[in-house]
């Protein structure tokens, strides 16, 4: 009983894997002759300056479905590859400038064009090649540099200490017409270093909270000389060039 019972149990088993694999072996040839979105090739999709429009953006998506693309990242570019955002020359779409209403509607457009067509659709980070930002970006967002100044006090008194301002970063750019010198630096810390060689770095005082808006302040400082730092943020003004 227990020998019939065990091949009752295990033929239906068999026959299960069989028809498993069988049906994986289908599957992946199916797959192979017909490959699902996911599994086709994505292409770069150039938009050059202001040269697009939606009779455009319809023929090219319509011709990647029928050569078997599965999809697109939109990837803008200005004026051919220069530093700036300032739209091509001459065009007969001159309102549609990168981040215009004018391109998002594009944007939207191509969206459910692709969406009509069973294409999927991307959007690079920024105009250019292989690089993020642009005129749009503040200065507190781009990326950011420590920066300091210092000043020396004699103490056993009440100070008033006005830093002198930290020399900030200018862009260097392709283009100079476009170079500036940044604005914006944040106070991170203020501290007070007593200058002394019989003083470690434990002997430090932590200044910020009295500190005005401006990072400038008055303090009853202790008998000796102190190096009073005022430590902060400010952005490093690199633009983003083009690459190759």
């Amino acid at each position: 009983m227990l020998v019939v019972l065990f091949l009752t149990i295990s033929l239906p088993f068999v026959g299960f894997s069989q028809s498993k694999a069988l049906l994986q072996k289908d599957e992946l040839e199916q797959n192979f002759l017909n490959p699902p979105t996911f599994a086709k090739p994505y292409v770069w999709w150039h938009w050059m300056g202001s040269n697009f429009s939606k009779y455009g953006i319809t023929k090219d998506l319509e011709a990647m479905k029928a050569a078997g693309i599965g999809g697109a990242t939109i990837f803008n570019l200005t004026s051919a590859v220069q530093e700036s955002n300032a739209p091509t020359g001459k065009l007969p779409w001159p309102e549609q400038t990168y981040r215009s209403p004018a391109y998002w509607e594009a944007v939207r457009f191509a969206a459910s064009e692709a969406d009509r067509l069973g294409l999927e659709i991307g959007l690079h980070n920024s105009v250019g090649y292989s690089t993020t930002g642009g005129p749009w970006i503040k200065e507190e967002q781009g990326m950011q540099k420590v920066v300091w100044t210092s000043v020396d006090v004699e103490g056993g008194k009440t100070v008033s200490i006005d830093f002198p301002k930290p020399i900030l970063a200018k862009t260097e750019s392709l283009d100079k017409s476009i170079d500036k010198r940044a604005t914006f630096c944040k106070v991170i810390a203020i501290l007070a270093v007593p200058i002394a060689d019989s003083f470690g770095l434990k002997d430090e005082v932590n200044l910020t909270s009295l500190a005005d808006k401006d990072g400038n302040l008055k303090w009853d400082a202790p008998a000796g000389n102190w190096k009073v730092y005022r430590i902060g943020y400010s952005p490093t003004m690199v633009p983003p060039p083009p690459h190759p």
